[in-house]
């Protein structure tokens, strides 16, 4: 536990590339077991090989044209022992020529989706409700903006519909299960936010929901470089 929180400290502060995984073995400390120490000792050889990956920030345009942006994504049951959807957030600045990470995270959530659609959703809300929005109060000072919105990022249509639409008929349930409200979502469309559909290739949320195999090394050096985490090379 020891070590393990020593990690969480530093990918929460600049390494957001250890969230995921650090994240998933921290939901294990009461029930260790062997494959957590193998896990672990993976991610301190991934950490003693990556000393020179660093977080990177960038900004060559005015402030009256960066924008905030947000990106949202689940998996479906990427828990293998509860079958529950882990949500995937970050947020940053951004422009033509400015990228300025500002915050990631990698949660489980409370309850088990039916689809990928309700994840997305989910993801959608937390985002929204625990990093997207309160940022706003902070960044309409720095930038002197009244009424600066959040630019949305999210590769799922059907999240992107039920945002705008503000219903559907198959996802009656979560205001009871997964404790969200479609209808919230569907009101700060276009007052607080607007949403954007983009390529799954370009969502800087991916790296916090997903589990990447030896063969996608290309793919997981892609997702380290969108989210700004750049050697000095």
């Amino acid at each position: 536990s020891k070590v393990l929180m020593k990690i969480l400290y530093g990918a929460r502060m600049c390494r957001y590339d250890l969230l995921r995984p650090t994240c998933m073995l921290a939901r294990k400390v009461t029930k260790w077991d062997e494959a957590c120490d193998r896990r672990l000792h993976r991610l301190v050889s991934y950490i003693n090989c990556t000393l020179d990956v660093m977080l990177r920030a960038w900004v060559g345009d005015s402030l009256s044209t960066v924008t905030i942006d947000l990106w949202t994504n689940a998996d479906l049951a990427g828990d293998p022992d509860e079958s529950k959807s882990t949500s995937g957030i970050f947020l940053g600045v951004t422009g033509r020529n400015t990228f300025v990470a500002l915050s990631g995270s990698s949660t489980k959530q409370t309850s088990t989706a039916a689809s990928t659609g309700e994840a997305e959703t989910v993801a959608a809300f937390q985002g929204q409700t625990n990093v997207g929005i309160p940022a706003l109060y902070l960044w309409e000072v720095l930038l002197n903006r009244k009424g600066l919105k959040i630019q949305f990022n999210e590769d799922n249509e059907a999240c992107l519909a039920i945002c705008r639409m503000g219903r559907n008929p198959s996802l009656r349930h979560v205001d009871r299960t997964q404790k969200i409200s479609i209808g919230w979502l569907h009101e700060q469309w276009e007052d607080t936010y607007e949403g954007w559909a983009c390529s799954s290739h370009v969502t800087c949320a991916d790296i916090f929901t997903k589990a990447f195999a030896t063969k996608d090394r290309a793919y997981w050096w892609q997702m380290v470089r969108l989210i700004a985490h750049l050697t000095p090379k």
